[in-house]
């Protein structure tokens, strides 16, 4: 997909803004991208229950914001909502959230630079 998103965009006049590439967007990666959305319910799901089934004290914090957080990323809930708590989850999105999101991102990435640097290095 991506030699051919790419070939489609090199060989074509209009480049980026080209009707093919324009089409592949809205027909394979706009719908993939909501598939990939949906599923992450399911996995959320999934996750919540093993960590619930083991019987942990914290089952029921995670099980709460993630209902929170998928509640707030649902367009059709701020139409239900009173504009005040639109301003609430915005918010969270943008500091709890974006501040752990961060967090997980900093780690991966310097899990990945001393992963290639120990393969470089030619350490197991």
């Amino acid at each position: 997909m991506l030699i051919a998103v790419a070939g489609a965009g090199l060989l074509s006049p209009a480049g980026a803004t080209s009707p093919l590439l324009e089409w592949v967007f809205d027909a394979v990666i706009a719908p993939g991208q909501a598939a990939l959305f949906a599923l992450l319910v399911f996995f959320m799901a999934a996750a919540a229950f093993q960590y619930l089934r083991i019987g942990r004290r914290g089952g029921a914090w995670m099980l709460a914001g993630f209902l929170v957080i998928l509640a707030a990323q649902t367009p059709f809930i701020f139409a239900w909502l009173p504009p005040e708590s639109a301003g609430v989850a915005d918010w969270l999105l943008n500091a709890p959230v974006m501040a752990a999101l961060r967090g997980v991102l900093l780690g991966g990435s310097l899990a990945l630079l001393v992963v290639g640097l120990r393969l470089l290095l030619g350490r197991p």
